[in-house]
Protein backbone atom coordinates (compact mmCIF):
# COMPACT_ATOMS: atom_id res chain seq x y z
CA UNK A 1 0.00 0.00 0.00
CA UNK A 2 1.08 3.55 -0.67
CA UNK A 3 1.38 5.97 2.24
CA UNK A 4 -1.29 8.19 0.68
CA UNK A 5 -3.73 5.26 0.57
CA UNK A 6 -3.19 4.47 4.23
CA UNK A 7 -3.53 8.13 5.23
CA UNK A 8 -6.69 8.49 3.14
CA UNK A 9 -8.24 5.37 4.69
CA UNK A 10 -7.49 6.53 8.22
CA UNK A 11 -8.84 10.04 7.61
CA UNK A 12 -11.93 8.71 5.86
CA UNK A 13 -12.73 6.38 8.76
CA UNK A 14 -12.32 9.04 11.44
CA UNK A 15 -15.17 11.30 12.51
CA UNK A 16 -12.77 13.71 14.23
CA UNK A 17 -9.61 15.56 13.15
CA UNK A 18 -6.42 13.53 13.53
CA UNK A 19 -2.89 14.80 14.10
CA UNK A 20 -0.10 13.58 11.82
CA UNK A 21 1.45 11.60 14.68
CA UNK A 22 -1.86 9.81 15.27
CA UNK A 23 -2.18 8.92 11.59
CA UNK A 24 1.41 7.67 11.55
CA UNK A 25 0.50 5.01 14.14
CA UNK A 26 -1.56 3.22 11.48
CA UNK A 27 1.52 1.62 9.91
CA UNK A 28 5.18 1.19 10.84
CA UNK A 29 6.22 2.63 7.46
CA UNK A 30 4.69 6.01 8.35
CA UNK A 31 6.19 8.94 10.23
CA UNK A 32 4.94 12.51 10.58
CA UNK A 33 6.87 13.75 7.52
CA UNK A 34 5.51 10.94 5.36
CA UNK A 35 1.99 11.68 6.56
CA UNK A 36 2.40 15.38 5.77
CA UNK A 37 3.65 14.55 2.25
CA UNK A 38 0.75 12.15 1.72
CA UNK A 39 -1.74 14.79 2.83
CA UNK A 40 -0.30 17.30 0.36
CA UNK A 41 -0.42 14.68 -2.42
CA UNK A 42 -4.05 13.91 -1.59
CA UNK A 43 -4.98 17.59 -1.49
CA UNK A 44 -3.48 18.06 -4.94
CA UNK A 45 -5.25 14.97 -6.27
CA UNK A 46 -8.61 16.09 -4.86
CA UNK A 47 -8.21 19.59 -6.31
CA UNK A 48 -7.12 18.38 -9.74
CA UNK A 49 -9.90 15.83 -9.98
CA UNK A 50 -12.47 18.34 -8.66
CA UNK A 51 -13.64 16.09 -5.84
CA UNK A 52 -16.55 17.19 -3.66
CA UNK A 53 -14.39 16.78 -0.57
CA UNK A 54 -11.07 18.07 0.74
CA UNK A 55 -8.64 17.62 3.58
CA UNK A 56 -8.83 20.50 6.01
CA UNK A 57 -6.56 21.32 8.90
CA UNK A 58 -8.69 21.87 11.97
CA UNK A 59 -6.77 22.93 15.03
CA UNK A 60 -3.73 20.70 14.95
CA UNK A 61 -5.45 17.84 13.13
CA UNK A 62 -6.67 16.88 9.66
CA UNK A 63 -10.09 15.77 8.52
CA UNK A 64 -11.78 14.92 5.22
CA UNK A 65 -14.81 17.16 4.78
CA UNK A 66 -17.23 18.07 2.01
CA UNK A 67 -16.34 21.32 0.25
CA UNK A 68 -18.44 24.27 1.41
CA UNK A 69 -19.86 24.91 -2.06
CA UNK A 70 -21.83 21.67 -1.72
CA UNK A 71 -23.60 22.83 1.46
CA UNK A 72 -26.86 23.75 -0.35
CA UNK A 73 -27.14 20.21 -1.73
CA UNK A 74 -26.44 18.65 1.64
CA UNK A 75 -28.96 20.91 3.38
CA UNK A 76 -31.58 19.92 0.83
CA UNK A 77 -30.72 16.25 1.26
CA UNK A 78 -30.89 16.48 5.04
Amino acid sequence: MKASQIVEAVLFASDAPLQAEEIARADESLDEDTVQEAIEDLRTLYDESERAFQILELGEGYQILTRSEYAPYLERFD
